[in-house]
């Protein structure tokens, strides 16, 4: 069985895109979300994912805050924060409020794939 996964990124091509990916490969993508609360209020009607891939630069509900209240309702669930903004301080921040790895969103496919892979065995 594929591990499961929520998406949570507000450009919709970008997303879609990622989903594709990830279907295709290694996961079976369970959420699609288009910010932290969107994330949030889906997680209220079906079961956690294995794992969450979250931008950072959101409306609504940043990465930062999304972070933080997945890992205090959901602690299992491993995450993994993305951004265009791959400054120290925002993998520092991520990590700081609760991520489990950051990761530049201009990435390959190949390096989130085995990225995501990690985060699952470890």
């Amino acid at each position: 069985m594929k591990p499961t996964i929520a998406v949570v990124e507000d450009n919709q091509v970008f997303r879609e895109e990622l989903c594709r990916i990830l279907n295709k490969k290694e996961f079976s993508v369970v959420i699609e979300a288009e910010h932290g609360a969107d994330l949030l209020a889906q997680l209220e009607k079906t079961d956690a994912p294995d794992l969450c891939l979250c931008d950072i630069n959101m409306p609504v509900m940043d990465g930062f805050e999304t972070a933080r209240q997945l890992k205090r309702k959901y602690p299992h669930v491993k995450l993994m924060i993305f951004s265009t903004d791959s400054s120290t301080f925002n993998q520092r921040e991520a990590l700081r409020w609760g991520a489990d790895d950051f990761l530049p969103k201009h990435s390959t496919a190949d390096e989130y794939l085995s990225r995501l892979l990690g985060l699952i065995s470890s």
